[in-house]
């Protein structure tokens, strides 16, 4: 019981401190659709802004993969102690 208290704190300190981040990393949002429109013009705005979701998702994709490579090389450490 000792290690699934241990488990389920150091989760919740990385859900608050995740959170924490995002929501301090959220205000570059519009900083880019201020560049992206300053970039572009009439010929190419819409291409330029379809292009948002598209990197959105790829950082997603990257930091669900780099999350998962660093939970599997801390468990693959712990295991081998």
């Amino acid at each position: 019981m000792g290690g699934c208290r241990c488990f389920a704190d150091h989760c919740l300190l990385f859900f608050f401190t995740s959170r924490s981040l995002h929501g301090a990393l959220k205000g570059s949002i519009g900083v880019v659709k201020c560049m992206t429109a300053e970039l572009t013009d009439e010929t190419n705005i819409a291409r330029g802004f379809s292009l948002l979701p598209m990197t959105w998702a790829i950082g997603y994709v990257i930091g669900l993969a780099i999350f998962a490579y660093s939970r599997w090389f801390v468990l693959a450490n712990v295991s081998m102690s």
